[in-house]
């Protein structure tokens, strides 16, 4: 059966755009780099990023006169000498290229020099450098959408909600320009994404609606797959476990077997029965997810959602072993950006299992975590937790919801998920 959407308002809401900031809390752009870059390659990159930014910021008629004439060359020699990945090479020989013929120096290469030091510094771990030269990339090509949409991506994952939603709605306004349907959509998505990490679900129904609706219009199916997932996230959030089911099995069937993101769905429909008190119907999808989650950052966070499920049907034995090595991977740096789940989702485990001490030094974890990162919904539900422990007692467990007849939804979901699961290369 078809998934019911949210009926549409008689009049649709004008899209207010907000202008995009280029900054963060460092003290000089790109600063942040230096410390996740270290040595001549950091350095080099740093005054790449710098030269990117200086020639993009300039007039063109200006441009010509942007760089000294020894510019270049001095380039090419600390080039040569950084010990630089070989995977860096094209793209700062490239940007070296543009200090000796800036007035003439075509806006496309620098964008996909820039853009692969963003790739570079992703897969790298190194998520400040991603944004930086992803942002330069969009400086650099000012009408590309789908180079917006990746610097609003790039910095709600750093968490820097504030720069992503401006990019984001720069997104959507080159691409409604341009007719980049997929940047459009996607844009809408990650907005939708943002106001649930804010706490503000209506907001991000109506966000993730008007993605699903671009993409059916534009045939986008993988797209129209992420939304329907995003939906799912909502519907869950809100309460609303009817639409919650059918817009995950309307995902999962629009991604289709063996998908790359079916763990990611996975993970999330177990989260959904597991806040509901299903941890024996969660456990097994979440066990069947791990080995497809490479991601330290990702990885810590199932583990602690099998640590959950675990101590939610009693089994203190699984709830330590997972939740130990939670809480190894979360120490790792490029970790962070998951802290705070992990450690509120290892206070609740703690708590269904009756164990005040640990619950409360796992929730005061997870609050400070949270409000580092302005995560206001973890942050009030790590608090909450804390205080109880810290009186006492611990947060009642949800009820266990007895298993379904064979023909329960939720008990057909969770066995597609799990064969699905078993196709994933």
């Amino acid at each position: 059966m078809r998934p019911s959407l949210p009926a549409p308002a008689s009049r649709r809401r004008p899209f207010r755009v907000l202008p995009p900031i280029t900054r963060g809390a460092e003290t000089l752009e790109g600063a942040a780099l230096l410390a996740e870059v270290e040595g001549d390659p950091g350095l080099v990159l740093f005054q790449s990023l710098r030269n990117v930014l200086l020639w993009a910021a300039a007039p063109e008629a200006e441009r010509a006169a942007v760089f000294a004439r020894a510019a270049a060359a001095r380039r090419a020699e600390a080039l040569s000498r950084a010990g630089l990945d070989e995977r860096l090479r094209p793209a700062l020989h490239a940007i070296a290229e543009l200090l000796a013929s800036p007035a003439e120096f075509p806006r496309a290469r620098v964008a996909w020099a820039c853009a692969a030091v963003a790739r570079w510094a992703e897969e790298r771990g190194a998520p400040a450098t991603a944004l930086a030269y992803m942002q330069a990339a969009a400086l650099a090509e000012p009408g590309d959408a789908a180079l917006a949409y990746a610097v609003g991506r790039l910095a709600r994952q750093h968490g820097e909600p504030v720069r992503a939603e401006g990019w984001l709605h720069k997104a959507v306004v080159l691409a409604r320009q341009s007719g980049d349907w997929s940047s459009y959509a996607m844009a809408f998505a990650a907005l939708g994404n943002l106001a649930v990490q804010r706490g503000n679900l209506p907001a991000a129904r109506r966000m993730h609606t008007r993605a699903l609706r671009a993409a059916q219009r534009h045939r986008l199916r993988q797209v129209q797959a992420m939304a329907l997932h995003d939906l799912f996230v909502t519907a869950m959030e809100l309460g609303d476990g009817h639409a919650a089911t059918e817009y995950a099995g309307a995902a999962l069937r629009a991604y289709g077997d063996g998908h790359p993101r079916v763990p990611a769905l996975a993970h999330d429909v177990a989260c959904f029965w597991t806040a509901a008190g299903e941890f024996a119907r969660a456990l097994p999808v979440f066990r069947a997810a791990l080995p497809h989650i490479p991601g330290r950052a990702e990885r810590a966070v199932v583990l602690a959602n099998v640590a959950r499920a675990a101590a939610g049907t009693g089994d203190r034995r699984s709830f330590e072993d997972a939740a130990a090595e939670a809480a190894s991977l979360v120490e790792q740096p490029d970790a962070e950006r998951g802290a705070a789940q992990v450690w509120l989702n290892l206070a609740r485990g703690a708590a269904s299992l009756g164990d005040a001490p640990l619950a409360a030094m796992a929730a005061e974890t997870a609050a400070r975590a949270a409000a580092r990162r302005g995560e206001a919904k973890i942050l009030a539900s790590a608090e909450a937790i804390a205080q109880a422990a810290r009186a006492g007692s611990s947060a009642r467990a949800a009820e266990v919801t007895p298993p379904g007849t064979a023909e329960d939804p939720g008990d057909v979901l969770a066995a597609e998920l799990v064969r699905s699961l078993a196709a994933v290369g």
